[in-house]
């Protein structure tokens, strides 16, 4: 299963793209900040990072291996990365934020 953000879940996300934005998001050349965004292949990670992604301006790096759902028969039967892998790029959450070259 790969289950959507809550609505809730969309408003927190909102919520903690505007601190990084406004207060963690240091000088141009400062060693704090923040230059990439890494995002799980899951739905609810996509839709947790792109709001992240749009307010600092950064593109999204999928990283296949974050994941504690791929944890041997914890949450699924079989490993759920073929499927995520075969979604097309169009139906991604911010799939316009994501570079598909990483």
């Amino acid at each position: 299963a790969d289950p959507p953000l809550h609505p809730h879940g969309h408003q927190q996300a909102s919520w903690a793209a505007d601190f990084l934005a406004q207060h963690l998001q240091g000088p141009p050349d400062s060693p704090a900040r923040i230059s990439a965004i890494f995002c799980s292949p899951f739905t609810r990670a996509l839709q947790t990072a792109v709001p992240v992604a749009k307010a600092l301006d950064l593109p999204i790096f999928v990283e296949w291996g974050f994941s504690e759902l791929l944890a041997h028969n914890w949450l699924h039967n079989r490993d759920p990365l073929p499927e995520l892998r075969a979604r097309p790029h169009r139906s991604l959450p911010g799939w316009t934020l994501i570079d598909f070259g990483y």
